[in-house]
């Protein structure tokens, strides 16, 4: 599994976290069993090799990842709320590199802080006086599904011995409350990749 950070925001960027690669390891077991049938005089040894491969299938992130800002740029918003409004959607992607064979593909965990309002959507998490409030970020997958707070995607399937996958998401304001002020908003959303 790997743990990542992804922050959405309008001018700040995020650290990279360093990541731990799992390695693959081999399962190899060896059982030996005595057998005595009851009333038998003699007992034969009799060995059971049991053998099993574990193999590498998961992937790695790649850099462009590790270090991964989105900017949804600017809500223009009119004078009166209008609560669902929302920016134009904004790609990013979550790439993957060194795949083993993964039969099952990956899958991806998005948890964060979920907005007051909209509890589906991230929360602002700035808290200064510049900060936005009435607004919250939204995440959706590649059909532009809705991604809520602390669920898991769809299987993102990785086929014909393909050692590299790039998983397309979007990003949104959208803005939650009839209550707003303008200013600057950024939520901080962890992702962790799963292989099912």
């Amino acid at each position: 599994m790997r743990y990542m950070k992804i922050t959405f925001l309008i001018k700040n960027m995020i650290n990279a976290l360093s990541l731990i690669r799992q390695n693959a390891h081999i399962l190899s077991l060896t059982m030996l069993l005595s057998i005595l049938p009851a009333g038998a005089t003699l007992a034969h040894d009799v060995t059971v090799n049991i053998t099993g491969t574990i193999t590498n299938t998961t992937c790695s992130l790649s850099a462009d990842s590790i270090n991964a800002q989105v900017n949804l740029g600017m809500f223009l918003n009119a004078s009166k709320p209008r609560p669902g409004t929302s920016s134009p959607p904004v790609a990013f992607s979550i790439n993957l590199e060194n795949c083993g064979a993964v039969s099952k593909g990956v899958q991806v965990s998005f948890s964060g802080t979920p907005d007051t309002d909209v509890p589906n959507y991230f929360k602002n998490d700035l808290s200064a006086s510049d900060s936005a409030s009435g607004f919250a970020v939204k995440l959706m997958d590649e059909n532009k599904t809705l991604i809520p707070v602390g669920n898991t995607t769809k299987a993102y399937y990785i086929t014909g011995g393909a050692t590299t996958k790039s998983l397309l998401f979007y990003a949104q304001m959208v803005e939650t409350s009839s209550t707003i002020k303008t200013g600057m908003v950024r939520s901080t959303v962890t992702f962790q990749t799963l292989y099912p």
